[in-house]
């Protein structure tokens, strides 16, 4: 029954469920959760129900398995108790503000997302009500500092002429009780609609730390071995004004390596830089499809407008990527008024840590759904979230909608997709400095022709001839950017 070792069991069994892709293993551990593990545990772990969900779901969406929805939510009336006096009592001296468990940053950060004071919540408990709620569980779970005490002062001795940190190795016992008891008040929060999913009908949680598929980039290949800076020799002024609009244009169609078909280039992300003469350029590349009859208008837009790109999935796991919706919670802005009777000076002091929201993604919404051009690509960034986070690589992939058009399924083992064959049709390229996706040339025709769509090629290309040097200047401009389209229709004519 410890929540802290059956995180990580679940969340093994949770990437092994989505990683095999087998109706009958995903049978046997959706019985298993619903019959007895859920029946025989009561925790509200938000993780742990979070993973649980994550497999009923993939059951769903891939093999039709029926579940139980209301097995999740078993112990939503479960008791958490509240030290009113204790609480009023200690207020005035700002206790919770110096809780030795919890410091400024996790109390700014993962306590004001689960309490009323943070931006569009929907909590009806202050700060200082859920860290009261945390304190006062940890107490009923056993920890006292005097008992721990001693053990960790053990460990830190035994430990301390390792070459490695002590923290990489060992979790203290303090943490490990603060961690699941705000992840066990977390779960229970929302599933009494305290707070909300990152995405609907989900359980996804922002500080849950393990994408359970721990998606890997195995190999490094670099597609473009031209080196796009200027030679020993050159004119630095002239490499900085010659116009580039054409670097890469090869690789638009191309046999890629390791592949014996044509394929389309879907995105690009390219940089170079030579520290001895601080030149640096950066090529980035993204497509996207439109209809046909609409190329004109297209071509006005792009030619005069920023377009916006995908802002990255970072709330998404890897084995989630084919078939998890990722439609975002609504955003339910409520203000609640204090009703603890107590003062908060400034909001208690910190600055609230959703006090900005991402505007990008609703104004890329409202973009998109004018369904005059939609992105290709999409990308996995479930580390960008937070550096907490286990540090995932992040890639790119063909966008979910797409794919699903293209009748398409996504492998997390290449980070690419496969049709119902077993075929790849995406490839994946990434090194340190660049990123491409190419596609199969023959299924995006297939796809291209059969939904009267077109591709476009949407190019930037920024040159620096003196880059980070911000005095003594000897170019004029040291800066230059192009910007270009390619329309697919035109370079595929007959």
């Amino acid at each position: 029954n410890d929540s802290y070792i059956l995180e990580s069991l679940i969340c093994a069994l949770t990437g092994v469920v989505l990683r095999v892709k087998n109706k009958s293993f995903t049978e046997t551990v959706i019985k298993f959760l619903q019959e007895d593990f859920l029946i025989s545990n009561t925790t509200n772990h938000i993780a742990i129900l979070d993973y649980i969900q994550t497999i009923f779901g993939f059951g769903s969406s891939y093999y039709g398995i029926d579940y139980d929805k209301n097995s999740i939510y078993r112990n939503k009336d479960e008791v958490w108790i509240l030290d009113k006096e204790l609480l009023k009592k200690d207020s005035e001296n700002d206790f919770f503000w110096s809780y030795e468990m919890m410091d400024y940053d996790f109390i700014k950060f993962q306590i004001a997302s689960l309490s009323k004071h943070s931006y569009g919540s929907i909590s009806k408990y202050s700060r200082a009500e859920i860290i009261n709620f945390i304190s006062e569980r940890i107490k009923q779970n056993g920890y006292t500092k005097d008992l721990y005490s001693p053990i960790e002062e053990k460990i830190t001795e035994d430990n301390k002429y390792r070459r490695e940190e002590v923290s990489e190795q060992v979790t203290k016992y303090d943490e490990k009780y603060l961690y699941t008891t705000y992840l066990e008040l977390a779960g229970f929060l929302m599933l009494n609609n305290q707070i909300k999913a990152e995405y609907k009908d989900t359980l996804r949680f922002s500080y849950v730390f393990y994408d359970p598929t721990f998606p890997v980039i195995t190999n490094k290949t670099q597609i473009i071995n031209d080196c796009l800076l200027p030679a020993y020799n050159e004119d630095i002024q002239n490499w900085v004004l010659e116009d580039p609009s054409e670097l890469i244009n090869k690789q638009y169609i191309t046999i890629p390596f390791f592949e014996n078909s044509e394929m389309v280039l879907l995105y690009a992300s390219l940089n170079q830089k030579n520290e001895d003469n601080n030149t640096y350029i950066t090529v980035h590349l993204n497509t996207y499809v439109f209809e046909s009859k609409l190329k004109n208008a297209i071509s006005q837009t792009f030619q005069s407008s920023y377009i916006h790109e995908s802002n990255g999935l970072s709330q998404i796991f890897g084995g989630e990527i084919p078939w998890r919706n990722h439609v975002e919670s609504e955003e339910e802005v409520e203000y609640i008024d204090d009703e603890d009777g107590f003062e908060y000076k400034d909001e208690d002091g910190f600055d609230d840590m959703l006090g900005n929201t991402d505007v990008s993604n609703h104004e890329e919404s409202n973009i998109l759904g004018s369904e005059k051009y939609y992105p290709l690509v999409n990308s996995y960034s479930w580390s960008s979230f937070t550096r907490d986070r286990h540090q995932n690589p992040n890639f790119v992939f063909l966008d979910s909608f797409i794919a699903k058009e293209m009748e398409l399924d996504f492998k997390i083992e290449e980070l690419s997709h496969i049709d119902k064959d077993g075929k790849s049709i995406t490839k994946h390229y990434k090194t340190d400095n660049s990123e491409f996706l190419f596609i199969e040339r023959k299924v995006l025709d297939k796809y291209l022709k059969e939904s009267n769509r077109d591709l476009i090629w949407n190019k930037f290309i920024a040159k620096y001839g003196e880059f980070g040097v911000h005095q003594d200047n000897k170019l004029d401009p040291s800066y230059k950017d192009t910007k270009s389209i390619t329309f697919y229709s035109d370079i595929t004519k007959p």
